[in-house]
C-alpha cells in the first residue's frame, strides 16, 4: 500500500536525522538523500510528522542538547555541537522550547521532555500517558502460537482478533486484555482474558495469569468497528511506538516484562514496560493528560453538550475520580466550573452583541433564554442584559506554587514499613454541606473517628493524640469490571486482629521519603486549608519540578498526627 511504503520511507527518514542530529540538517540535503525534490519533501515530511522539517529538527536538537546537559557538560561545547553560534542564542531557543534556562534546567534535574507526540496514526486518534500499574491477574483462554520463527511482538499484536476461529471460549466482559505468554512447556501461547480480583475464581476452561506492576507507556488508540479494525489499528500503533516514538525518545522497552493489550469498547491501549525513558513529559501540555491541561481542555470545548464522563474519558479517568482531584486542586465542583464557565463566555458575547441572545443561550445549549436567564441571575445575581464587569476566577496552579511553596518547609526521613486502616471516605458520610470534597472530608475524620472505629482498640486514645493517614487506593471493582480510585483513610496500626466493618488494612512500604509541613506549631484550625495548600504545593508543584527524584513505586500519603499535617513524598536513596 502507498501509505505503507510511505510510512517506512518517513521512519528511514527519521533515523537519518537522529544519526546526523549534530550536524547542520536541510531539507535540500535531506531530500537529495531520498531521491526527492526539496518542495515535495518538505510538504509529506510536515504531513507525516506534523510539523514543518526545520521546526522538527530544532525540537530534536535541544533534546539532546538537553540529555548534554545532564552528563555536566561545559554550555558552551553543547551549543557549538547543535548549531548554535553563541551561548545566548541557544539559551534563549532552550527558554522558548522549554520554559526555563539551561542553568536552571540543570539545576532543577528535570527530565528530558519527550517529543510531542502524533495526534493521529493511519487517520485514529492516539495519546499517551505514563503509569505505574498495578498487579494484574488476568482469567483467560490460551492458544498456542503455530507460526513457524521467532514471535515479533509488536508485530503480532491482537492475534485472537486476527485468528478468532481458533478461540472456542470467548471472554465475555466488555474490557478484554491480550498478552504473549511462555508457559513452563517452553511453548508461546496468546491468552486473551478479563481482568479478576482472585485467581481462585477462574475456572475452566479459562486459566489465571498475572501480569505484576511493573513502569509503562500506555498508548491508546480508536478502534471500534470490527476485529479487523482493531487488528489495524493496533498494529499500525504498534508500529510507532517501536518504529518512531522509542527511537525518538531514547526510550528502553523491557522486553523481559509483560507487554499486553486492553480492548475496549471504542479503543485499544497498548500497555508497554520501559526500562528507559518513564515519566518524560510531553511539551505540547494542550495534548498532554496532566493537571495543567483539563481548564485549556474544558474551555476549548465549551461550546459542546460537555459533560463529566465526557471529559473523564478523555484523560482516561474514571468520572468520579475525575470530579474529585479536580475538586481537591482547583476548589471548585467541576459541574459547577462548567455552569459557570458557560455563563460568563455568554456574558462576555452578550456585551458585544446583545441583539444575539438567544441565539448564544441556545448556541450554549441552554433549553431555552428564560432558562439561560434565570440561571444568569442565580449565579451574578443581574439579568442578562445588566452585564457589565464579571470576574470568574480559578485557581492558576504554577503560580499559586510560586507563591506558596514557601510556607512549607521540607525534612528527610527513614520509615519502616507500617500499616493503617483505612475506609473510603464519601461526602455522605458527614452532615456537613461544605465538606463534600476531599481536603473537607479530610479536615472533619482527622481529627474524628469512624464510627466503625469507635469503642476498639483503633480508636484516637484522646484529643491531640491522632496518627491518621489519608491516601489514593486503586482497586479492582468486579461488578463494573473496572479499577476504581478510593481516597482512604484511617488510623495508623501496630497489630491488626480483626478488621473493622467497611475497612482494609494497607501496608505503607518504608524507605526514604521528603515530608513537608507548615511553620505552625498546630495545624488543628486551619486543616482544610493546610490540606489545600499541600495538595498544590507538594502533589502538584514539588512532586512536578523534582519528578526526578520521586520514587514511583511507593504511595505518597498525608498524615495528620498530634495536630500536625504532614505530606510524606517517597523518594530515592
Amino acid at each position: 500500500m502507498k501509505q505503507d511504503r510511505q510510512a517506512d520511507k518517513m521512519r528511514k527518514v527519521l533515523h537519518y536525522l537522529l544519526e546526523h542530529i549534530s550536524q547542520d540538517i536541510s531539507v535540500e540535503e535531506t531530500a537529495s538523500c531520498f531521491g526527492n525534490n526539496p518542495i515535495y519533501f518538505a510538504k509529506i515530511f510536515e504531513e507525516y510528522f506534523e510539523l514543518p522539517f526545520q521546526k522538527y529538527v530544532n525540537k530534536i536538537k535541544l533534546r539532546k542538547a538537553a540529555e548534554a546537559l545532564h552528563e555536566h557538560r561545559e554550555l558552551k561545547s553543547i551549543a557549538e555541537e547543535y548549531g548554535y553560534a553563541t551561548t545566548g542564542g541557544f539559551s534563549k531557543a532552550f527558554r522558548k522550547e522549554f520554559g526555563v534556562s539551561p542553568r536552571e534546567f540543570f539545576k532543577r534535574g528535570t527530565l528530558v521532555p519527550d517529543m510531542p507526540l502524533k495526534s493521529s496514526v493511519c487517520g485514529r486518534r492516539i495519546s499517551m500517558e505514563y503509569v505505574r500499574s498495578m498487579p494484574l491477574t488476568l482469567a483467560g483462554y490460551p492458544i498456542q502460537r503455530e507460526e513457524e520463527g521467532l514471535l515479533n511482538t509488536f508485530q503480532d499484536l491482537a492475534y485472537a482478533h486476527e485468528h478468532p476461529e481458533k478461540y472456542p471460549f470467548w471472554p465475555e466482559s466488555r474490557t478484554l486484555a491480550g498478552v504473549w505468554w511462555c508457559n513452563t512447556d517452553e511453548k508461546l501461547y496468546y491468552l486473551l482474558g478479563s481482568v479478576v480480583q482472585d485467581e481462585a475464581n477462574v475456572q475452566k476452561p479459562f486459566i489465571p495469569l498475572t501480569i505484576p506492576s511493573d513502569n509503562y507507556a500506555v498508548f491508546h488508540i480508536e478502534a471500534a468497528k470490527d476485529s479487523q479494525d482493531i487488528v489495524e489499528a493496533s498494529r499500525a500503533l504498534a508500529q510507532y511506538i517501536a518504529a518512531e516514538w522509542a527511537p525518538l525518545n531514547g526510550k528502553v522497552i523491557n522486553y523481559m516484562s509483560y507487554l499486553f493489550e486492553v480492548f475496549e469498547e471504542k479503543e485499544c491501549c497498548i500497555y508497554v514496560p520501559l526500562l528507559k525513558g518513564m515519566g518524560g513529559m510531553k511539551m505540547d501540555y494542550n495534548t498532554g493528560n496532566g493537571i495543567d491541561t483539563w481548564i485549556h481542555y474544558i474551555d476549548n470545548h465549551i461550546l459542546e453538550d460537555i459533560t463529566i464522563r465526557k471529559i473523564a474519558s478523555h484523560f482516561h479517568y474514571s468520572p468520579n475520580h475525575f470530579s474529585d482531584i479536580f475538586q481537591m486542586y482547583y476548589n471548585v465542583d467541576l459541574l459547577e466550573y462548567i455552569q459557570k464557565r458557560k455563563l460568563y463566555q455568554i456574558a462576555r458575547e452578550l456585551k458585544s452583541d446583545a441583539a444575539d441572545a438567544r441565539n448564544i443561550a441556545e448556541k450554549y445549549h441552554f433549553k431555552s433564554y428564560e432558562h439561560f436567564s434565570e440561571a444568569f441571575f442565580e449565579e451574578f445575581h443581574m439579568k442578562p442584559e445588566q452585564y457589565g464587569d464579571i470576574q470568574f476566577q480559578i485557581p492558576d496552579l504554577p503560580e499559586y506554587y510560586s507563591s506558596n511553596k514557601n510556607n512549607l518547609k521540607v525534612s528527610y526521613t527513614y520509615l519502616e514499613d507500617f500499616t493503617m486502616l483505612g475506609m473510603e471516605i464519601k461526602s455522605q458520610q458527614t452532615k456537613k454541606e461544605d465538606a463534600a470534597d476531599i481536603p473537607g472530608l479530610c479536615a472533619f475524620y482527622f481529627r474524628h473517628d469512624f464510627p466503625d472505629v469507635k469503642g476498639t482498640a483503633y480508636a484516637c486514645p484522646s484529643e491531640g493524640k491522632e496518627d491518621k493517614i489519608g491516601l489514593w487506593n486503586t482497586v479492582y471493582d468486579e461488578s463494573s469490571q473496572s479499577f476504581r480510585h478510593l481516597y482512604m483513610l484511617g488510623p495508623v496500626v501496630k497489630n491488626v486482629d480483626a478488621v473493622p466493618a467497611n475497612m482494609q488494612e494497607i501496608t505503607i512500604a518504608g524507605g526514604k521519603y521528603a515530608v513537608f509541613e507548615t511553620e505552625h506549631s498546630s495545624d488543628k484550625l486551619h486543616l482544610e486549608s493546610v490540606y489545600k495548600m499541600m495538595t498544590i504545593c507538594v502533589l502538584y508543584g514539588w512532586v512536578k519540578e523534582f519528578r526526578v527524584r520521586v520514587d514511583l513505586d511507593k504511595i505518597t500519603f498525608m498524615r495528620y498526627r498530634h495536630n500536625k499535617l504532614y505530606t510524606y513524598v517517597p523518594i530515592y536513596e
